[in-house]
């Protein structure tokens, strides 16, 4: 059975911090199960840099995948996400 997973983090613009929290919660141990297959994290803020102006959000998407096996994505409010 395919387990899907997603960790959504609200900010206004401090898109850094949401990172860390998210990953704080994807080290936790509860959620480290060979079930959940389909990982995802979504940051979604009220302003966000381009991903060429944010370097710390492209690093850390590279970070998730690799550690996590979970896809980060950066998401406006009112952006749909087709999951």
């Amino acid at each position: 059975m395919k387990e899907e997973e997603a960790f959504i983090e609200l900010k206004g613009v401090d898109t850094n911090h949401a990172i860390e929290q998210l990953r704080q919660t994807l080290k936790k141990f509860i959620f480290k199960h060979s079930s959940n297959n389909d990982i995802r994290a979504r940051i979604v803020a009220q302003s966000f840099p381009s991903n060429k102006s944010n370097p710390a959000m492209e690093k850390a998407k590279q970070e998730f995948r690799k550690y996590y096996h979970c896809d980060l994505r950066g998401m406006k409010s009112g952006q749909e996400d087709k999951l």
